[in-house]
């Protein structure tokens, strides 16, 4: 038992993302911090007000994710993003960062994303919006096949809303979509189960040996994968093509893909052969 308790807790240490904030505000900092405390598998390791010393910090530091203020006197956000840049392309510790925007305004969201930032979160930040965020990077630190342990459980449990139970097993979820603060978890072309729930947190309820995600909005049953085109991913027993985020940094399904894909062409013996009667 005691060994199992130091193998988790060197793996903890090992899979926790260290995050750094830089506002030239202290009050906007003491408002983000408790946010990050209550964050599994986030420790805040950094905080300044001063672009300069964050500069010399992630020059010389393991950094995961950084929460960064826009407007500031010395340096603002968007003269800071190209620098980061040069930085994750030349200092090894720092080449996954993830940029998260935190600002007042609106205005910056278009050359912020440019410069391929995570997300962009308007202040005053709430606790959900700042979660749904650090999920979203976590996904992007996870290694192809490796999410967490799948449990023993081979369905889906759903109260409905008189109180009945209802079991769904997971072979039968063709997919699952994000809708507003609820998730639509899809059985067919047209009958979904609605959990009022949201995306973010739902995913974790999912194997992840046979569930993932493809988009912001979207996860997928790998067992009904049938194709992939220009205008999103088939499934079988859905009409539905689901959207797929190309650029999005989903690299499990990238992988996947990687790993069970192959390329070639469709010949059609047959339509050669009428072809050449024609002649």
């Amino acid at each position: 038992m005691r060994a199992s308790k130091r193998i988790l807790a060197l793996h903890k240490k090992k899979t926790e993302l260290r995050l750094a904030i830089l506002d030239d505000d202290p009050e906007a900092i003491a408002y983000v911090k408790p946010f990050v405390d209550m964050t599994d598998g986030v420790k805040l390791i950094y905080s300044t007000t001063n672009p300069e010393e964050m500069l010399q910090y992630v020059k010389a530091n393991e950094l995961h994710i950084l929460l960064l203020d826009m407007e500031m006197p010395k340096m603002g956000g968007m003269e800071l993003l190209p620098q980061l840049k040069y930085l994750k392309e030349t200092n090894p510790q720092i080449a996954k960062l993830q940029v998260i925007i935190c600002t007042a305004h609106q205005k910056f969201a278009v050359d912020s994303f440019k410069h391929k930032v995570a997300d962009y979160l308007t202040k005053p930040i709430t606790f959900d919006r700042y979660l749904e965020a650090i999920h979203e990077v976590k996904q992007r630190f996870l290694p192809a096949g490796l999410h967490t342990l799948d449990t023993d459980n081979e369905c889906l449990t759903i109260v409905l809303p008189r109180g009945e139970i209802k079991k769904i097993p997971y072979r039968e979820i063709i997919y699952v979509e994000a809708m507003y603060s609820n998730t639509q978890v899809w059985l067919d072309s047209d009958r979904y189960f609605e959990v009022k729930e949201k995306f973010y947190k739902f995913l974790p309820r999912l194997p992840k040996s046979n569930f993932v995600r493809v988009h912001r909005s979207y996860a997928i049953s790998l067992a009904h994968f049938r194709g992939l085109n220009n205008g999103g991913i088939q499934l079988h027993g859905t009409d539905t093509l689901v959207k797929y985020a190309r650029r999005g940094g989903y690299e499990l399904f990238d992988n996947w893909l990687a790993e069970n894909v192959v390329r070639g062409n469709l010949i059609d013996k047959r339509k050669n052969n009428n072809l050449n009667e024609q002649k």
